[in-house]
């Protein structure tokens, strides 16, 4: 399995995680990325988190902060969204990149 290959499938693992996590009074949510998108529950989502690809699976595993979502986000308020986000424990204090 190739370094992509590898990623679509932890990604698709991990927004699985994600979407367990969610409120279920929230409204939807979209993650939009280059070649990837994903959305919770049905309509129109309220918020809209648009990254690449592998920032946004990498948000998923709990490898990016609170601020990097944030500044992802192009709709909506992410805040009530970002606990979903620690599917691996606390999201970290700082940014991250790798």
């Amino acid at each position: 399995m190739d370094r992509a290959a590898g990623m679509a499938a932890m990604r698709e693992r991990f927004v699985a995680r994600f979407a367990g996590r969610l409120d279920p009074g929230l409204p939807p949510i979209a993650l939009v990325g280059e070649g990837w998108s994903w959305t919770s529950g049905e309509g129109e989502p309220a918020v809209e988190v648009r990254a690449p690809d592998s920032e946004l699976a990498r948000a998923l595993m709990a490898r990016r902060s609170a601020a990097q979502l944030r500044a992802w986000t192009v709709r909506g308020d992410v805040e009530p969204y970002l606990h979903a986000f620690a599917t691996l424990g606390p999201l970290p204090d700082r940014d991250l990149t790798e």
